[in-house]
């Protein structure tokens, strides 16, 4: 158990570290990739995992026990959209992941004076991860290392970060996860420098098994502190399994204006998955789609 309480106590460090009130940059870094999660009310479940879980937990790259491919495409708010490809594969007690993450908002409107817009424009964001996790027992660690790219009409940056994750697995029953995102920094954007929002995960899962009727459920939460805005959200969800082929799940999401509920459902067969999540905004914002196709060899 030490090396928990060891983890609780850097995450209060790099906190403490990054104290400075405002608003952050790199938003897409924010929102979640995985439907799987997304449907759960962005919770990814602490129970077996692909390439886009490192997003939410390095340390959650060590529940694949298989070579896996991901494609993600989500069209979000205000014309946001966002590919994710990942890969991920192991080599004894290690595992590794890549991924690359483009988001972009398109058709801006341009205007250097009131009126009528003189063009259009995209803003396009980029993040390329690297992760190994290694398995020890019960108890196991992830890294992950990110270059991250912005682009906004002509001024462009440039940075790095990185991730820290712990994941305790069949504690008394309950799988426990602690990470900590977005350690780092930028170049300028013209003239400041974005500010990464480093976030702050506590998520536990619990795997239910029904035996009998060849179905689990898997109920889920996270508390997620971003640090330098000093905001922190309740994030709540339930899979519902059937055979390992189909999945339904539903989920909540506490302290955001316009967004609260999510759903989606999943499909497997022989080496092919497919996610699907949806969820509804206030304020017209109009609904958000996301889908995932895996390849598991």
């Amino acid at each position: 158990m030490k090396p928990i309480f060891i983890f609780l106590i850097l995450i209060f460090l790099i906190q403490t570290a990054y104290p400075q009130p405002g608003t952050t940059g790199l938003s897409f870094l924010k929102t979640g990739i995985s439907p799987r999660a997304i449907a759960m009310g962005d919770v990814y479940p602490i129970e077996k995992a692909d390439p886009a879980a490192v997003y939410y937990n390095s340390a959650f790259l060590s529940l694949t026990n298989q070579t896996q491919v991901v494609f993600v495409h989500r069209e979000w708010i205000k014309d946001t959209r966002t590919e994710f490809l990942g890969f991920s594969t192991m080599l004894d007690n290690f595992r590794f992941a890549f991924g690359v993450n483009s988001t972009s908002i398109i058709d801006i409107e341009q205007r250097t004076i009131p009126g009528d817009p003189e063009g259009t424009f995209t803003s396009r964001n980029a993040a390329l991860s690297f992760t190994t996790a290694y398995l020890l027992n019960n108890l196991n660690f992830g890294i992950s290392g990110k270059y991250l790219y912005e682009k906004i009409l002509i001024d462009e940056a440039s940075g790095y970060a990185f991730d820290l994750g712990l994941l305790y697995k069949d504690l008394y029953g309950f799988n426990l996860g602690f990470s900590v995102s977005n350690l780092g920094s930028m170049n300028k954007l013209r003239n400041e420098s974005s500010t990464l929002p480093v976030i702050s995960r506590f998520g536990v899962s619990r795997i239910i098994d029904f035996e009998n009727f060849d179905a689990l459920i898997i109920p889920a939460a996270d508390f997620v502190t971003i640090t330098n805005e000093k905001k922190s959200h309740l994030h709540l969800g339930i899979e519902m399994t059937y055979k390992n082929t189909v999945s339904i799940r539903t989920g909540i999401r506490t302290g955001y204006e316009a967004s609260f509920f999510t759903a989606g459902v999943g499909a497997r067969y022989s080496i092919l998955a497919f996610d699907y999540a949806f969820a509804p905004f206030m304020y017209e914002l109009g609904p958000t789609h996301s889908f995932s196709i895996s390849i598991i060899l």
